[in-house]
């Protein structure tokens, strides 16, 4: 089965407003198969901040490539780490 990573986008509240403080690019193939683990990673930020909103955008329906053609995909996140 094909796996498809979203593009991704960081931002930061600070206690008004969210502002971008980052973008993370997918650079895994789209043709790419089998199980994978990625870790997206944001470096040398030096915010503070209350509150931290992930932004993923959803690749759409699947492509012909797909065992479930046309069907919607779906965004998966396991854990997000800030330090």
């Amino acid at each position: 089965m094909d796996t498809y990573a979203p593009e991704g986008r960081f931002l930061c509240f600070d206690d008004v407003n969210y502002k971008l403080v980052g973008t993370v690019v997918n650079d895994i193939p789209a043709d790419k198969e089998g199980s994978i683990i990625k870790t997206f990673t944001l470096e040398g930020l030096n915010l503070q901040g209350q509150f931290v909103k992930v932004v993923a955008k959803n690749p759409g329906v699947l492509p012909p490539s797909h065992p479930s053609a046309g069907e919607k995909s779906w965004i998966f996140a396991d854990e997000i780490t800030i330090e």
